[in-house]
């Protein structure tokens, strides 16, 4: 241990001496050693370093590019190493482009993980074994994709997720293609020795930390009861005495990594309005009431006024002022005059910092001034804790809406004040119509506690603890590793109260199966085709697939245009580029009706752009028994499909309709066909 330690001091004051003197010959030396790690190619002959700084220390930044050679494609690699001689980051881009990159790729992410793993033990040795790739269901990536697989550092055999490597394998070339390495040199893992039992911390967690049932809108102009984590990234329980650890963390590189943080007031929409509907105030109207909100002595310079309006129906005027230097915009109700948004530039200031109950008393003030009503229907205020601009933080108040006495997530008031100044900094008001659930018949608290515990996982962790009330630590050296109970980061944190499922805020389920959101294609004879083009996201998550029904025309055309096209347009634009491409010919369009095999064969060879060899007068010979019942104009179609080994076996059963699961079929064998493959003809 002793010589490890020794190893680690003398490469530290090597590379300290480098970086002090900054000596060409020692760059190159250090270069020469990340090329054999790399296998830079022999074409890659353009060579630059640079040295730089960061919070973590001193760098180098290499780099090696050369233009396609021979057999040799060209590109760049970039590579950052830290003071230990460690790689801490790599990019390869290679140039030229390539042909099938919608094409399913030839290895999964199982394969992937093998090769990040390969190429971490090869480059990052430091690291290597002390990372673990996160469990993800295997699934299939599309060639123009990357495989992005993340690795957690363990110590003891406990995570760390503030340390992690993620790893990015070209799914065309099977290469690394990106690495960035997150790390901290830290001396001291508590050992999980002596730590309460999971079932006493997960009691503690029920009684000191705890869940809300709350309101939250699911982004379908409806509301969901939710039941949420409370503090969710900042508070844990003590793995040894059971006691809330809280992280005193508020951002940074040190903050939790979640899927989804405590929800904050969400801003409605807003669309620029060309004009104003009568019976509202003209412009110079609002900008006195904003005149008048501010208690500007005078003139108050306005900068800019525009309008815009929500999908409530309502008007807005966005008053700009620019007062000695500095800017702020002011949203005002164009019917109501109510203030519903307010900005303002943070100014640089060494004053003190105020108290936060000052703070608070200051931002309650504002509210009430801007929209009494409306504050007075909302709980008392959440507070919080941001990064400022120049440094240090704010404080932030949240006054949520209260409806039947439960937090509406998405409405209510927040309001930043400056800790130093005491000035009101952001100001945004959102209080929409909606329809509330009922309480009645939702689960209870109890079942919402085992579903967390059950999906979302509650185990033992390392996180960071701020020393000093550092509330942004810059390095390891601002904080301590402390050892607590938790729910799995990278989880969402929120049961359905009335379904019971872990879900996401905005009421969406959440599966880490990718395979699972089907309950109807298990045992079927198409369950692997669709099973991997819903995880290739050909296919949208639902709860059926509906196999066995006739696939309609509007259907099959989105499906193969996000196959090969790899995006999805509305259907009005999607028909529009069916005929602009010749998929479909005047007359064709039939949105909802069932279409025949030979017309789906039909509609994939056009968009793969085979349009004018498959219409040939030639005659084509398929080898299909059935070849006398395809439509003499189509047969050059059929033909092109089995030669591209989109149709196999020996009947092409043309006149049959096409279900959902043989339209996966086909777009599965479009994906994995060859690209080249030439039909007889």
């Amino acid at each position: 241990m002793k010589s490890k330690v020794i190893s680690l001091v003398l490469a530290a004051i090597f590379f300290l001496t480098v970086f002090a003197h900054a000596k060409t010959d020692d760059i190159a030396s250090v270069a020469l050693s990340v090329k054999k790690k790399l296998d830079i190619p022999s074409n890659y002959t353009d060579f630059h370093s640079e040295l730089e700084q960061n919070e973590k220390g001193r760098l180098i930044r290499l780099s090696w590019s050369g233009d396609t050679a021979g057999n040799e494609r060209g590109g760049r690699i970039e590579a950052i190493v830290d003071e230990l001689g460690r790689i801490i980051y790599y990019n390869h881009y290679e140039y030229g482009n390539y042909e099938g990159d919608y094409k399913l790729s030839g290895i999964d992410y199982n394969a992937a993980v093998k090769i990040a793993e390969k190429f971490l033990v090869k480059v990052c040795p430091e690291f290597a074994l002390s990372l673990k790739p996160l469990h993800v269901e295997n699934y299939i990536e599309r060639n123009y994709n990357n495989y992005m697989v993340r690795f957690v550092r363990y110590e003891n055999d406990v995570p760390f997720y503030n340390n992690y490597a993620i790893v990015a394998i070209n799914a065309h070339n099977e290469k690394t293609s990106e690495l960035m390495v997150e790390w901290d040199d830290i001396d001291k893992f508590p050992r999980p020795v002596g730590v309460l039992p999971v079932s006493k911390a997960k009691e503690r967690f029920k009684e000191k930390i705890g869940i809300r049932i709350a309101y939250y809108n699911n982004n379908q102009n409806s509301v969901s009861l939710l039941y949420g984590v409370r503090e969710a990234g900042r508070e844990y329980i003590n793995a040894f005495t059971g006691d809330v650890t809280d992280t005193n963390i508020i951002a940074g590189r040190f903050a939790a990594v979640y899927s989804e943080y405590e929800k904050s007031i969400s801003h409605a929409q807003r669309f620029e309005a060309a004009a104003m509907p009568d019976g509202l105030m003209p412009p110079a109207q609002a900008a006195d009431a904003v005149r008048r909100f501010l208690q500007a002595e005078g003139e108050l310079p306005l900068s800019s006024i525009s309008r815009t309006a929500d999908t409530e129906g309502n008007y807005y005027y966005n008053i700009g002022l620019l007062n000695k230097g500095v800017k702020s915009n002011i949203e005002i109700n164009a019917k109501t005059a109510e203030i519903t948004g307010y900005y303002k530039d943070e100014e640089y200031s060494e004053l003190g910092i105020i108290s936060e109950d000052k703070a608070c008393d200051i931002a309650a003030q504002f509210a009430k001034r801007a929209a009494l009503d409306k504050f007075n229907s909302c709980f008392e205020a959440e507070r919080r804790k941001v990064r400022s601009q120049f440094g240090g933080y704010n404080y932030r108040f949240v006054f949520w809406r209260n409806v039947k006495g439960l937090q509406y997530k998405d409405n209510g008031i927040l309001i930043d004040v400056c800790a130093a100044t005491g000035e009101v900094l952001m100001y945004s008001c959102n209080w929409e119509e909606r329809d509330f659930p009922s309480e009645a018949n939702v689960i209870s608290a109890g079942s919402a506690y085992d579903e967390l515990f059950d999906k979302a996982g509650f185990e033992l962790m390392y996180v960071p603890v701020s020393r000093s009330k550092l509330k942004i630590p810059a390095s390891a050296r601002d904080a301590e590793v402390r050892l607590v109970y938790s729910f799995r980061q990278g989880k969402p944190l929120y049961v359905n109260a009335s379904t019971g499922g872990l879900c996401y805020s905005d009421s969406t389920p959440y599966s880490d199966s990718i395979g699972g959101a089907y309950e109807d294609i298990k045992g079927h004879p198409s369950e692997k085709f669709i099973k991997i083009l819903l995880g290739a996201k050909i296919f949208e998550q639902s709860e059926f697939f509906r196999p066995d029904d006739n696939i309609t025309q509007a259907d099959y055309l989105k499906w193969i245009y996000r196959a090969v096209r790899k995006y999805s347009p509305d259907t009005e634009t999607l028909y529009g580029t069916m005929y602009y491409l010749n998929v479909l010919n005047e007359g064709e369009r039939s949105d909802n009706g069932s279409i025949v095999f030979e017309d789906a064969v039909k509609f994939i060879i056009r968009l793969l752009g085979y349009t004018d060899v498959a219409e040939l007068s030639d005659t084509y010979k398929t080898g299909f028994i059935d070849e006398g019942m395809i439509t003499p104009g189509l047969v050059g179609y059929a033909a092109i499909a089995q030669g591209l080994g989109i149709v196999k076996g020996n009947a092409f059963l043309p006149k049959r309709y096409v279900t959902r699961a043989t339209a996966a079929e086909i777009i599965y064998n479009v994906l994995t066909s060859e690209q080249n493959g030439k039909a007889e003809k």
